[in-house]
């Protein structure tokens, strides 16, 4: 009866991050897995390396490719990144077979190939509620890589893509009572149509955590005129009454290769 009812039942942190027993959601499973399992990694490789009419994306610090595979999949052909760590970078390059530049702020950005699309992850650490300034250490633009949510409003205006979408933790807007995010948002305005999204739970979208995330999306208003302002977020596919939870992509244990079985032998 035990085994039955944890697979019933999960407990996770709702919208008003109250703990709470909640029925699991029918369906939820097999529309995540459907969803993954639409294509695989040679499929996104295939469209990076046959001509398709699409539009152009550049990566800043794709990291484990997750913003390079959502590109693809939504029918962008990425044709630079960039990236400092070494095996990621090669990850990059395997995947989309296209320029991975070495480090975003060391790289001259005014003789890059031109994108229509830029997409950018910062790193996260100085802005992130566990990180050290919510301790009382130098966070924001004073901790150790901080610096570079600001600073990649350079590249971008050297780039001048058509679209940008910018990517942090939504604490960011807590640092410095947010003036990090305002110095962003009022520099990249003089150019482009910002629209801001403070606060996105990403399980709201299908993701398995509870994650909270800033974005903040760009239109050229040279390039694009006032038809950038109609853009709207998505609407969230999940709400607290049918949700994600992490048993949804569980691989279940009998498939797991022995070597990443832990326990107490």
């Amino acid at each position: 009866d035990a085994h039955v009812r944890n697979n019933q039942y999960t407990h996770i942190y709702d919208v008003n991050r109250q703990l709470e027993l909640l029925d699991r959601s029918a369906g939820v499973t097999e529309e995540l897995q459907e969803w993954r399992d639409a294509h695989d990694i040679s499929w996104y490789k295939q469209q990076c390396r046959k001509y398709i009419p699409s539009y152009s994306v550049g990566v800043f610090s794709s990291g484990g490719c997750c913003d390079t595979l959502a590109a693809i999949r939504a029918r962008f052909t990425p044709v630079w990144g960039s990236e400092i760590d070494p095996t990621m970078n090669k990850m990059f390059t395997d995947l989309t077979a296209a320029t991975c530049y070495d480090d975003t702020f060391a790289t001259d950005w005014s003789s890059a190939r031109n994108i229509t699309y830029l997409k950018s992850g910062q790193t996260c650490t100085d802005y992130s509620l566990s990180g050290p300034y919510f301790r009382g250490e130098a966070g924001g633009r004073d901790g150790k890589t901080g610096w570079m949510f600001v600073t990649q409003v350079d590249p971008i205006l050297t780039l001048k893509p058509t679209a940008f979408t910018l990517e942090m933790v939504s604490s960011a807007n807590k640092v410095h009572d947010g003036s990090e995010v305002d110095e962003v948002c009022a520099r990249l305005s003089e150019h482009y149509h910002l629209h801001r999204f403070n606060e996105f739970r990403t399980w709201r979208m299908g993701d398995v955590s509870n994650r909270s995330r800033l974005f903040i999306v760009g239109f050229c208003k040279e390039r694009v005129g006032q038809e950038g302002e109609r853009f709207r977020f998505p609407r969230p596919v999940y709400d607290s009454t049918r949700f994600p939870v992490a048993l949804d992509v569980a691989i279940p244990d009998d498939e797991v290769p022995e070597q990443y079985i832990i326990n107490d032998k």
